[in-house]
């Protein structure tokens, strides 16, 4: 498997994450409708630093899924499933995300792997 994370945007670009989700908004703030500094308020609001997995992280990437258009996808391999994380679960979405993972030379997963959808807009939380 070439990455077991993702961002995918609404109107289909992908980000594939090579560590943590928000290490690649910390390193393209721009690409999710941030700046540097906004990043960096948030985290000191929560005196945390500068990408700790805590409340400040949970923060961004909830505004990021809620009001920026895009989708958080990770690969579980010991359950061999997929957490998708979207605002609200529409058609469209469903099927950009169905299409993508159907995509073995971008994602190369199994298609026989379980998705696990979640809605934030129904006030789900982030998974780790």
């Amino acid at each position: 498997m070439k990455f077991k994370a993702y961002w995918i945007h609404v109107n289909g670009e992908i980000l594939p994450v090579e560590t943590i989700h928000i290490a690649k908004v910390i390193k393209f703030p721009d690409k999710f409708g941030y700046t540097r500094n906004q990043i960096e308020r948030v985290y000191q609001e929560f005196n945390e630093p500068m990408g700790h997995e805590g409340k400040a992280r949970a923060k961004i990437m909830a505004d990021i899924i809620l009001h920026h258009n895009w989708i958080r996808l990770r690969y579980r391999p010991k359950s061999d499933k997929w957490i998708v994380e979207v605002n609200i679960l529409t058609e469209q979405v469903k099927n950009q995300i169905v299409a993508f993972l159907q995509q073995p030379d971008v994602c190369g997963c199994n298609i026989f792997s379980d998705i696990i959808f979640k809605e934030l807009c129904c006030g789900n939380k982030l998974t780790e």
